[in-house]
């Protein structure tokens, strides 16, 4: 396979990531606060900021730094991982079918997810801006609609 350029993800998709994880933790503390005994709280809490704070503020920004996608030679590639790399390439005339949508979070940061349907896996891209992934659609349909060679 040739060598190709792939395009990563910006950042915004490690902001709605962190602000949805803050979400769940502002709704977990008062239950843990409720059915623990105020010992283990006062033990759990600084271990459970302290896993909030490492994913939110290392390996988010890390995951999004690492992944990166793009089309080649009729195939959708993707690149990714933060403690190795892997990179996967998926022919398009085994596309089923794609979905984009934007949850309130991610318009407020101008990204959406892509979720793209292959025999037996489904591939999502979370935190695409929106102008590239229509671009990405239009250009994975255009391919499509081409005879192949």
């Amino acid at each position: 396979m040739e060598k190709h350029k792939l395009e990563t993800l910006p950042m915004a998709g490690a902001w709605v990531w962190a602000l949805r994880l803050l979400a769940a933790l502002g709704l977990l503390l008062p239950l843990l606060e409720w059915a623990l005994p105020p010992l283990w709280m006062a033990l759990f809490m600084p271990v459970l900021l302290a896993g909030y704070f490492f994913v939110a503020c290392w390996y988010l920004p890390a995951w999004y730094r690492n992944l990166a996608f793009g089309l080649c030679q009729r195939q959708l590639v993707l690149q990714g991982g933060v403690f190795y790399q892997s990179q996967r390439c998926l022919p398009l005339q085994g596309l089923n079918g794609s979905v984009s949508f934007q949850s309130p979070l991610q318009r407020l940061f101008g990204a959406q997810t892509l979720c793209f349907l292959f025999p037996g896996r489904m591939v999502v891209l979370d935190g695409v801006p929106v102008e590239r992934a229509g671009r990405l659609l239009a250009d994975i349909t255009a391919l499509q609609q081409e005879p192949a060679p």
